[in-house]
């Protein structure tokens, strides 16, 4: 069942979809995934382990830099990684089949499981720029996913449409057939618990060519 007839008005009504399976990446793409497939590209290989990135999530990338990464990474793999759709990302938000109908991605309680504006630190410069987190620094989901309600929000593949559900296919919908600016889900750190709840929708700012502080994606691979 998804959306929510307790959150906003996007969110409503709660309707029943079916999805195929599919993998979905256990945290979002780290800056160190993403430097290894930029140089494997190239031909050229590193030793991560020497690297300091300390396994935070890849942010001030635009939707042109995601697409090209995705394209880089399915021509070096042979396989189809994408975006997910934003029914894949709210099933496995709320933990699948597996889920206890919690308010966000493994917890009632936020803290459990999400950074976000009331735990979020700060860099000691007192200029309030996140230091953002490593992923899997708090509690997984029932499926053993990480960080799905906060530290940074995350790209869908579904173009926003605050109508959608009402018209919504009940297999595998893809979203609306149209042009305009990607779903985000997620919270981020710049949050308040409200928004970093499984069933917030939010639609993208225009990005294509702009990076975003808070901003993220996670891979999804069907089988």
């Amino acid at each position: 069942m998804m959306g929510s007839n307790d959150g906003y008005e996007d969110e409503k009504p709660v309707h029943r979809v079916t999805l195929d399976d599919y993998y979905i990446g256990k945290t979002q793409v780290t800056a160190s995934f993403w430097l290894m497939i930029e140089l494997a590209s190239l031909g050229e290989q590193v030793d991560m382990t020497k690297r300091d990135l300390n396994n935070l999530p890849i942010v001030q990338i635009s939707w042109n830099d995601i697409r090209i990464f995705l394209m880089t990474l399915n021509e070096l793999t042979g396989k189809k990684y994408c975006l997910p759709t934003e029914a894949e990302w709210e099933f496995a938000a709320r933990g699948g089949n597996q889920s206890k109908g919690y308010i966000y991605a493994g917890s009632n309680n936020i803290d459990d499981v999400a950074w976000y504006d009331k735990n979020t630190r700060w860099n000691d410069n007192r200029t309030k720029v996140p230091r953002l987190n490593p992923v899997a620094m708090k509690k997984p989901n029932e499926l053993g996913l990480y960080d799905m309600s906060g530290n940074v929000k995350e790209l869908c593949s579904d173009i926003y449409d605050e109508t959608f559900y009402l018209i919504s296919d009940s297999k595998n919908p893809s979203g609306p057939n149209s042009d305009g600016l990607n779903v985000i889900r997620g919270g981020d750190w710049s949050c308040d618990a409200f928004d970093c709840r499984c069933t917030n929708r939010k639609a993208g700012s225009n990005f294509f060519s702009r990076s975003h502080s808070g901003l993220s994606f996670r891979l999804v691979l069907h089988k």
